[in-house]
């Protein structure tokens, strides 16, 4: 078995290149228009240079391959923090009017779908770029008249994350800074994939692993596992394998800790990275827990879910009825409440927050009819868990049950069991999302029970007894609650609690004042 996970590796400022690339304070490849069809430039491919140094510097003394084919540089002085627009002889007239251009007398047709592009000066490797149409990250775009530019000059390993399109209307900056420049920009490298195999750990990056400083003293899993005795490097190098000794044993939660990595010779920043090789998964394992599918004007519908399997849970890969739950690494531990909805901020918002609360973002969510539906929960090996919900489950007597969710009473009890789901206490607020449900109970109350925090109250805002406590412990959580305050003659003085559902334990809070809002009078008062 296998999980993956996906994290972020924090860049610091700078770089510099590895394996024969020098710091990047020297010329770079700044700028790259593969495509000119249909934009508003002059309709001629370019290639432009950035000296990103503060020395003059003579382009005779280097040359460029365009897709292995080599193309030497004529003489031209290019002053620091210069640029200058490499084009054929018949472009150049009409990109003059931009800038600094050079005329090469022949000009190696650019790609559309892409290439390499490499600037080398004598046997030193200076500048390297590998483009396809996907850098453009738009499909529009990348049918052309807009070029590639470079964000962050000072970064000077090849990657991805470090090339966009460009966003300056004429579709290009010729001669000028970037439209896109940000100096401040770290570009991120992103382990995408992780693999375990008995004692063999596969990590995959999204970017070549030729400019990770990689060594097995860099890398521990604990517990019990250690650092590996062996590294090494895919034949594409975006993957590295490190293996150990010790078999990691399935369905334990391990961590990855990575410590002085470098990548273009500045340091990196990992944190402790979860790391899972799953076991058999049972039916059940995880269930269904409760459901939303009515919710307030303007709100969200959710599904809960919880891990009754006593061991941590990945829900990569898994899925609420067609709908991925996430591509990435999301671990349930043991015991954990866990709801799905599109919009967690909503949620917080319209209910109460909750101890150890947990609440995931999907894209989509399954659609759920007001009257009944069907909630399946499934893992890349099968279905796990099924609930067939119907607006007949919810409590009786209430008269609105819009933003009311179905509550789970039993992860134990089948899940479409006789009342196993029922309407969540609207004195808890009417759903409990990422928390333990309202009429869930870990003790069993042999009989009703009412009691009071204190039985005096005096509302001084002092911080003391301000606030009357009413509290309750019900035998079963299906009970309707009303409670009002009467003074000692017997006139009506508030009415506190009017026909909602309470679950099995609570409280409600008198401030001491009226129907009307006002605080009353000192003396004796009946609940």
């Amino acid at each position: 078995m296998s999980c993956l996970f996906r994290y972020i590796i924090y860049c610091l400022a700078g770089a510099g290149l590895q394996h024969e690339l020098s710091a990047q304070t020297s010329v770079i490849i700044n700028e790259i228009m593969a495509n000119p069809n249909n934009g508003q430039l002059p309709p001629f491919e370019y290639i432009e240079l950035f000296n990103n140094s503060a020395d003059v510097v003579n382009l005779q003394e280097y040359h460029l391959t365009v897709g292995g084919r080599s193309i030497e540089l004529p003489s031209y002085r290019l002053s620091p923090h210069q640029f200058v627009l490499l084009c054929s002889e018949e472009a150049q007239q009409q990109f003059e009017v931009f800038g600094n251009t050079l005329a090469l007398s022949h000009w190696q047709a650019l790609n559309n779908k892409g290439t390499s592009i490499v600037l080398i000066q004598g046997s030193q490797l200076i500048d390297e770029v590998v483009y396809s149409d996907n850098s453009y990250d738009d499909s529009l775009k990348k049918k052309g008249g807009w070029s590639l530019e470079r964000i962050n000059p000072d970064v000077s390993c090849d990657i991805a994350t470090n090339w966009a399109a460009s966003i300056n209307p004429l579709g290009g900056s010729p001669c000028k800074p970037n439209a896109i420049v940000d100096r401040y920009h770290a570009t991120t490298i992103q382990v995408v994939a992780t693999k375990i195999e008995e004692t063999k750990l596969i990590i995959a990056f999204n970017a070549t692993t030729a400019h990770l400083d990689l060594a097995v003293e860099k890398f521990e899993v604990f517990p019990e596992i250690g650092s590996p005795t062996k590294l090494t490097v895919s034949p594409s190098q975006d993957s590295i394998y490190l293996y150990f000794n010790i078999p990691f044993q399935q369905n334990k939660l391990y961590h990855l800790r990575c410590s002085d990595l470098q990548w273009c010779t500045q340091p990196i920043v990992l944190k402790e990275i979860p790391l899972l090789r799953s076991g058999k998964l049972y039916y059940n394992d995880v269930v269904i827990n409760e459901v939303l599918f009515n919710p307030w004007k303007g709100g969200v519908d959710f599904v809960e879910i919880f891990n009754r399997s006593g061991h941590t849970i990945n829900l990569q890969h898994w899925k609420l009825g067609s709908y991925p739950i996430s591509s990435e690494t999301l671990l349930l531990d043991a015991g954990q409440y866990l709801a799905l909805t599109t919009d967690p901020n909503l949620l917080y918002k319209q209910y109460k927050k909750g101890e150890n609360q947990y609440i995931h973002a999907m894209s989509h969510l399954p659609a759920y009819p007001n009257e009944q539906g069907t909630v399946i929960l499934s893992s890349p090996e099968g279905q796990v868990d099924s609930l067939y919900y119907h607006a007949d489950m919810h409590q009786p007597f209430l008269k609105n049950t819009k933003g009311i969710s179905l509550e789970r009473q039993s992860p134990d009890e089948p899940t479409n069991g006789k009342n196993n789901f029922l309407s969540a206490s609207t004195l808890s607020g009417g759903a409990t999302p990422g928390y333990k449900n309202s009429t869930q109970n870990d003790v069993t109350f042999e009989k009703n029970n009412f009691s009071l925090t204190s039985k005096t109250v005096s509302p001084n805002d002092d911080g003391f007894e301000d606030f009357l406590v009413i509290n309750y412990e019900f035998e079963h959580p299906r009970y309707m609650l009303n409670i009002s305050i009467f003074s000692e003659n017997g006139r009506l003085i508030r009415r506190l609690i009017q026909n909602q559902s309470a679950g099995y334990s609570g409280s409600a809070i008198w401030d001491c004042r009226s129907e009307n809002g006002i605080v009353v009078r000192s003396g004796i008062y009946v609940f």
